[in-house]
């Protein structure tokens, strides 16, 4: 209880503080929403879900393909990936050590930072420009969540980490809801079906190209152990 009491008086704390309000805030909204008519629910979960399964590219391209407008698209991704960077970072920061342990949510920290480490040097070679383009990619290993994590590991100040990811993620989501717009208007030309085949092909390659990256990492994993178990036989 003392550890959690100390907690919510640090810059972590009043960070996940302001996220779970946010959370709160959007569950209350789209409620209300729901609640009077506006059916944005059903368009809304399909784009959390691919938020956390293949990244911020193929979330925009759900939300447009549900036919939404770019700026309402633009804006859902930003809450979503707000959220998620205000409730896990200061989790990741202060409770690391201890949260790690716990089965589920200690399997998340572990696939963050190896995603993070991954990309550290890159990143780090140009320091906070080399950080908001990281962020600026749409994809899942480029997420606002990751990024801010990067910039944790090379010694960044959590303001100037959090400024630099947020204003790059909200440049991302709507340049990049506006420009997949533009695509898919282009493609309406050439025939109805086509912005929705065009939806199709762009996540399911997204998704592909995810879970091959996840199927080689693990294939690697389980090499690296059979090789240390024959070396200690």
């Amino acid at each position: 209880m003392e550890k959690q009491a100390r907690f919510f008086k640090t810059k972590e704390g009043l960070i996940f503080f302001i996220g779970c309000i946010l959370l709160v805030g959007i569950i209350i909204l789209f409620s209300f929403f729901q609640l009077i008519g506006i059916k944005l629910l059903e368009k809304i979960l399909p784009m959390i879900a691919l938020d956390l399964l293949a990244g911020r590219g193929a979330s925009i391209c759900m939300g447009l393909g549900a036919g939404m407008s770019h700026t309402l698209v633009a804006f859902i991704s930003v809450i979503i990936n707000t959220i998620w960077l205000f409730i896990f970072y200061p989790l990741f920061v202060y409770y690391h050590h201890k949260v790690i342990k716990i089965r589920i949510i200690g399997n998340f920290f572990k696939s963050i930072r190896k995603m993070a480490e991954r990309n550290q040097a890159k990143v780090e070679k140009y320091g906070i420009l080399g950080l908001g383009i990281f962020v600026w990619v749409p994809f899942t290993m480029t997420g606002s969540l990751v990024g801010a994590i990067i910039g944790y590991l090379i010694g960044m100040r959590t303001r100037v980490i959090l400024t630099v990811v947020f204003f790059s993620m909200v440049l991302s989501a709507f340049s990049w809801s506006y420009g997949f717009d533009y695509v898919f208007k282009f493609a309406a030309k050439m025939g109805a079906v086509a912005p929705g085949v065009l939806v199709v092909i762009i996540i399911g390659a997204i998704l592909f190209f995810r879970l091959r990256k996840g199927r080689t990492k693990k294939s690697r994993s389980t090499k690296s152990v059979s090789l240390k178990k024959g070396r200690k036989r």
